[in-house]
């Protein structure tokens, strides 16, 4: 109702994004994948200051602020939000934003568009220790040479 009154009155409604960074990413083949694509519209490319880690089957990002932005990932504008972000939670196991034992949780953070612009957006951030995870230093989860040719 509110949302509807603001709309009305002609003030926009601020934006949301998702920030997505390896399997959701369009080139990953990853089922999962679909329900952004069907509730988000893919806004191009991005850079995120933190550090990007391969657990095996996915990969997990740890925020470094201050540094300069290097990890890879696709921008989404998500239209509805409440849609699609509780699926993707599930998904990446972040099912409630205050549980400490979850994978991942969701922040909003800094995003780098490729002009150079920043936007505010979601982000998967990984919730656990990355001791045993090796580091994927170019950034980019797609074209990290120990994965390169894997579909998940």
């Amino acid at each position: 109702m509110v949302q509807s009154r603001l709309e009305s009155s002609g003030i926009a409604m601020k934006e949301t994004y998702l920030f997505v960074y390896g399997t959701l990413r369009r080139g990953c083949g990853h089922p999962m994948h679909r329900a952004l694509a069907q509730g988000g519209e893919y806004s191009g490319l991005g850079r995120y200051a933190g550090r990007l880690f391969d657990l095996g089957l996915y990969p997990a990002v740890v925020p470094q602020p201050g540094s300069t932005p290097t990890v890879v990932g696709e921008l989404y504008r998500l239209p509805r939000p409440e849609a699609v972000l509780p699926v993707l939670d599930r998904y990446e196991g972040c099912t409630d934003q205050g549980d400490p034992g979850a994978e991942y949780r969701r922040e909003r953070q800094p995003v780098i568009r490729e002009d150079g612009t920043a936007v505010t957006a979601w982000i998967y951030l990984y919730n656990r220790p990355t001791d045993n995870a090796r580091l994927i230093a170019g950034g980019d989860y797609l074209r990290d040479p120990l994965r390169r040719g894997q579909r998940i």
